[in-house]
């Protein structure tokens, strides 16, 4: 059926609801006396409910037999799009084709009966198997109902979240449970992740719209699960059971429940949005994003449109990138101890004719990336770039941007790079994950470093082997170019603001580029030149929530408990009151909350309530 007709569902009338409440009654009294078998209870129960079911079949026949009798040209014309029925006359399937059939059948039961499957037998013979419709279903973790409604699963996340509350009570017993820093740990791994799972399909944000008092989104929910954060805030304080659940929230640090949730909804816009034009969701995933429709919003539409999230944007993770075993064209060298670090990094940049040291900044709300090229300990050339501002790319980035400038210096000489060739990087971070080929954030970058190397190696073998590579051109035979090993190209991590001259160049170029300076397009590698870098994926993470947390506190400052909280702490939301009872025991910390919030078991406190 495309339309449901204007009078379908309206059989209900208040006759009905004065059936529903003695029969309501009725159970309840019959439940009370379940274990007398002869009770009258239970046969007053069953008369109010065989009454009930008579007057539901007689209203609803009433209500289909005026429909059928004022039916009208457009409302022929809905019921010719209802597709053929199957119903039951007499236990005996039978189809419904004609409107008559089908109007008919719709009075009898406007929902449609099981499915029923047929199959001839060798005899001749039909074999009937009817299918009962499931009530719910559960498909990879989520429970579905037949009409597409998620009242099932809400109630399994309910249970899902108290169960597993009430499971970190059991080791968070004041007389000598976990220290409060460990219970948030485990609420925050372990509960959460079990009633948020899948929340980008379940779940939509909860909104308060301008000009409207009203809430949107699955607030239903989320007020069921505020006692649940509540208790589990509590557990983590020692709190007292009359202790309001934001100045729990507070001292936890644990975002309020809609505020949680908006964080899981945009980590999985992120995550869709980063998806290649390999993966399957990407075109649905992008032409939901696109725009806003006003009717039959799928989950997709719910979850760009709260998040503001532009998928042309994001960084693309690809889920291949090199060979497993691929060995980088250069080697890596990371001392454990700062001291050594440095000592080996002077006495590396003394020793090696050519030498690069590269740098990212984050600076003024901008990043930058900086090399430096010194040949000889003289500084010959430098590039810079900048990347954008901090919401939208990482220090990380830049730091990896920094390697591409300097390899992109090495290969613009044009002269042939003897003994070391060493590159300085003050990110060990940067440098490890330089041998690692596994997908993850700004990996594209990683892979512009290697084929930066490569492509360094190529030129110095082409300038190395000049005379060999145009004999070999003459005489029509292949040449091939080597990508390796042809010179001793090595990446040293270099202690940052250690008074190291080198590396104070390079950030103090990176913090003019953070500030929105680059070097000279045609000076830039390939990549850098016409479009911006997309947007990073922990950036914009970091950026929403920062915002939850600007929300939270505005919040926090409509309070009641406000005044009397902030005279103790003004830092309130953070974690400054998992800091402060760290080295406390259990009971000790519990005191400490207890009297923080004004719930403490004194006399005044115990009147209050009494």
């Amino acid at each position: 059926m495309k339309k449901l007709c204007p009078f379908s569902k309206r059989w209900w009338c208040p006759e009905l609801d004065g059936f529903k409440r003695p029969r309501s009654h009725a159970s309840n009294e019959m439940y009370k006396y379940r274990d007398i078998a002869d009770h009258p209870s239970k046969a007053e129960f069953k008369r109010l409910s065989r009454a009930m079911s008579d007057k539901i079949e007689e209203k609803r026949r009433e209500h289909w037999i005026e429909w059928l009798e004022n039916i009208d040209a457009r409302q022929i014309y809905t019921a010719n799009k209802v597709p053929d029925l199957r119903t039951k006359v007499d236990g005996i399937p039978k189809m419904a084709t004609t409107n008559g059939e089908k109007a008919e059948a719709l009075a009898e039961d406007p929902i449609p009966p099981d499915l029923t499957l047929s199959r001839r037998n060798p005899d001749g013979s039909t074999t009937l198997q009817i299918i009962e419709t499931a009530l719910t279903y559960k498909y990879l973790g989520v429970v579905f109902d037949p009409k597409l409604r998620w009242s099932a699963h809400y109630q399994k996340v309910i249970a899902s979240s108290t169960w597993w509350s009430f499971q970190v009570a059991r080791l968070s017993k004041i007389s000598g449970g976990m220290p409060p820093h460990r219970i948030r740990q485990l609420y925050n791994t372990v509960a959460v992740p079990a009633f948020t799972y899948a929340a980008d399909i379940w779940y939509t944000g909860v909104q308060n719209p301008p000009g409207s008092k009203k809430r949107t989104g699955s607030v239903a929910v989320t007020k069921k699960l505020v006692p649940v954060q509540r208790r589990a805030a509590k557990l983590v304080t020692g709190s007292l059971s009359t202790t309001a659940g934001d100045v729990l929230d507070a001292h936890t640090n644990l975002l309020p429940v809609d505020l949680l949730y908006h964080k899981i909804l945009q980590r999985a816009a992120a995550r869709l949005a980063s998806l290649p034009p390999s993966h399957p969701l990407h075109s649905p995933v992008r032409k939901a994003a696109r725009r806003q429709v006003k009717r039959h919003r799928s989950p997709l539409h719910n979850l760009f449109f709260l998040t503001g999230i532009d998928p042309t944007q994001i960084e693309t993770i690809a889920p291949t990138r090199r060979r497993p075993n691929y060995v980088p064209s250069f080697s890596t060298h990371i001392k454990g101890d700062k001291a050594i670090a440095l000592a080996e990094a002077n006495r590396i940049h003394r020793i090696a004719p050519t030498s690069v040291h590269c740098d990212g900044s984050g600076y003024e709300g901008g990043v930058g990336a900086s090399a430096v090229l010194f040949v000889n300990g003289i500084e010959k050339a430098s590039l810079k770039y900048h990347l954008g501002p901090i919401t939208k790319h990482t220090v990380y980035e830049a730091e990896i941007v920094g390697l591409t400038l300097g390899l992109h210096l090495l290969t613009s000489t044009s002269r042939q790079l003897h003994s070391i060739t060493a590159i300085g990087s003050d990110s060990q971070a940067t440098i490890k994950a330089l041998g690692n080929q596994k997908p993850h954030p700004a990996h594209y970058l990683l892979d512009h470093v290697h084929t930066a190397a490569e492509k360094l190696h190529v030129k110095q073998d082409r300038i190395a082997r000049a005379d060999d590579r145009r004999a070999a051109i003459r005489r029509g035979n292949s040449w091939t170019d080597r990508t390796r090993r042809v010179i001793d190209l090595q990446i040293h991590w270099t202690p940052g603001h250690v008074d190291f001259a080198p590396n104070e160049r390079a950030d103090e170029i990176a913090k003019i580029a953070a500030m929105g300076s680059s070097s000279p397009q045609l000076s830039l590698p390939v990549y850098l030149r016409h479009k911006p870098l997309p947007t990073s994926i922990p950036a914009i993470r970091q950026a929403y929530l920062s915002d939850l947390q600007k929300c939270w506190k505005q919040r926090w400052k409509k309070s009641p408990r406000y005044p009397a909280t902030h005279t103790i702490d003004k830092s309130l939301p953070s974690k400054k009151f998992l800091q402060l009872v760290k080295s406390l025991n259990r009971r000790q910390s519990a005191t400490v909350a207890q009297l923080r919030t004004g719930h403490s078991p004194l006399n005044q406190h115990l009147f209050r309530i009494h």
